[in-house]
């Protein structure tokens, strides 16, 4: 039986949802089921074995955009283990914002690691300063999800 897969997404202006909406049309056009979880389905990622998605966009000083931030405190307060979930984080950012390029991507990617969930593949960033279209970066690196997934 293939895992579900659910994909979580962190967005302020909408790129980082527009690309998670992309991402779960993908899968479902490769026959996997994806679907897109919200605050009133996150705990979905508790109920058994399953795949998350995390594509973060990083706003402000390294800032989670504020229709994540709940889950990420959520979770940062569970003492429960998520050795259940396989997880991938892509992670949005700008190169011009310095050390903070990414870094609610990588906040998420480090929490799911402390909580026990297995990395699929290490994390994945964008640079808004260098790729115009995410999805020229987010279409590769679903494939490689996906192989690690089938694996």
């Amino acid at each position: 039986m293939l895992k579900p897969i659910y994909i979580v997404f962190g967005s302020t202006d909408g790129g980082a949802e527009n690309v998670a909406e992309c991402l779960q049309a993908q899968l479902e056009i490769d026959g996997k089921e994806a679907r897109l979880l919200d605050r009133n389905s996150w705990h979905e990622l508790t109920t058994g074995p399953a795949v998350c998605l995390a594509v973060v966009a990083t706003t402000g000083a390294g800032d989670f955009p504020k229709n994540i931030l709940p889950l990420f405190k959520q979770l940062s307060m569970q003492d429960t283990m998520y050795d259940h979930l396989s997880y991938a984080v892509l992670a949005m950012g700008d190169t011009c914002f310095g050390d903070t390029f990414c870094m609610a991507g990588k906040k998420m990617d480090d929490l799911l690691a402390n909580l026990n969930a297995r990395p699929l593949m290490p994390l994945t960033t964008i640079d808004a300063s260098e790729v115009q279209n995410p999805m020229e970066l987010a279409e590769p690196w679903l494939d490689m999800v996906c192989e690690h997934i089938e694996a």
